[in-house]
């Protein structure tokens, strides 16, 4: 096949799989892309893979018996750049699958926000913006599972991937120009890269945004509640909000209701059984007869002592200005999140990388100041 040909099709035998997969294996880039579903289970269900090339483009039916060796020796093939968009969620299922996370990625929507773009700008909007490319995003909730899949929906997951290497070529010259290529390589290469954090049931509390809003005791509680629910979704393959919803796991963990009145207070609130409502009345007396030590908290410290809210608004401030100059988010440059871990574990993003040398020396001047 010429190297500007497309070919555009569902492959669903080994034999097909692996002829398009041998056709494309001498790119130096292809365009990734996936639709999985996770309605009504706990990990995410693989329906197909999207891969675009200079040689071709074709999705890759999930949901057969094929043998997609050849397709993950591509994947995780150090060579070959993979470009995605917003791709932390397909790379976390990769990981899930094989165990470890592709290297050479580079995302468009990370390298998007160093060139005067939104941190989290959709892949419509970018290729409109970029190479006045209209894409049709009506399949957003479509149900992959099914089969035989129809036109529209082929046609849908392939636009997602078919404009990536047009659209990487025009970010990267962009990026050159204005010596950001590094930056874009580095954050994306970076999107997801703490293996013990993907499908952690202790790492499942961070999910719960209003769990800062919580004292120190209460979010012990909440931390311990949400760790139970994610092995118990984890047990059942079931999404962890058919257990309990956040808003009763942080009602709970705010109340202290007691161990023996936990019936009482949930029963017809959630779809748990009498056991599991009893499970959790196990979680909340284990919770208050121990003191839970070393567990992550949204308090901001400073070696062992809390940082004065006057010196944290001087370093966000520092950050926002900084953003501001370089045309940045400033999510982009440095987070509140990304500031609380380098002050209390010296690391995060700010420690390390091009962050460092822009602002992250400076924020420490500032802190041990």
């Amino acid at each position: 096949m010429n190297k500007n040909q497309t070919s555009l099709s569902l492959l669903d035998s080994e034999d097909s799989i692996n002829q398009f997969i041998n056709q494309i294996s001498q790119s130096k880039r292809i365009g990734i892309d996936t639709e999985f579903m996770r309605i009504r289970t706990y990990y995410p269900i693989l329906c197909l893979i999207q891969i675009s090339s200079d040689y071709g483009t074709a999705c890759i039916d999930c949901l057969t018996d094929s043998d997609l060796s050849e397709v993950w020796k591509l994947i995780y093939n150090p060579k070959i750049k993979k470009i995605l968009h917003s791709g932390r969620q397909d790379l976390e299922i990769f990981y899930l699958l094989n165990k470890k996370i592709p290297k050479n990625i580079f995302d468009t929507q990370v390298a998007a926000s160093f060139i005067g773009y939104p941190s989290q700008v959709g892949i419509k909007t970018l290729l409109k913006s970029e190479l006045d490319v209209d894409i049709d995003k009506t399949e957003t909730r479509s149900d992959w599972t099914q089969r035989p899949l129809n036109q529209k929906q082929i046609n849908y997951a392939l636009e997602d991937v078919l404009y990536l290497n047009q659209l990487f070529e025009q970010i990267e010259s962009k990026l050159i120009k204005n010596n950001r290529l590094d930056w874009a390589l580095e954050d994306s290469q970076n999107v997801l890269t703490d293996e013990d954090s993907i499908f952690n049931p202790k790492e499942a509390w961070k999910r719960i945004k209003s769990i800062k809003r919580l004292n120190k005791k209460h979010q012990s509680l909440a931390i311990d509640l949400s760790t139970w629910r994610e092995e118990k979704s984890i047990e059942k393959n079931i999404p962890r909000q058919w257990l309990i919803k956040d808003k009763l796991l942080l009602e709970i963990a705010k109340t202290k209701v007691r161990p023996k009145n936990i019936f009482n207070h949930i029963e017809g609130r959630t779809n748990l059984s009498k056991s599991g409502i009893h499970e959790i009345s196990e979680v909340i007396e284990k919770n208050k007869q121990e003191s839970k030590l070393g567990k992550e908290s949204f308090k901001i410290q400073k070696d062992k002592n809390y940082v004065r809210p006057d010196v944290f608004e001087t370093l966000i401030n520092l950050i926002m200005n900084k953003a501001k100059l370089l045309e940045l988010p400033q999510e982009t440059l440095g987070s509140k999140k990304d500031l609380i871990d380098l002050i209390s574990k010296n690391g995060g993003r700010l420690s390390s990388g091009w962050r460092n040398n822009i602002i992250g020396r400076e924020l420490m001047k500032t802190i041990q100041s």
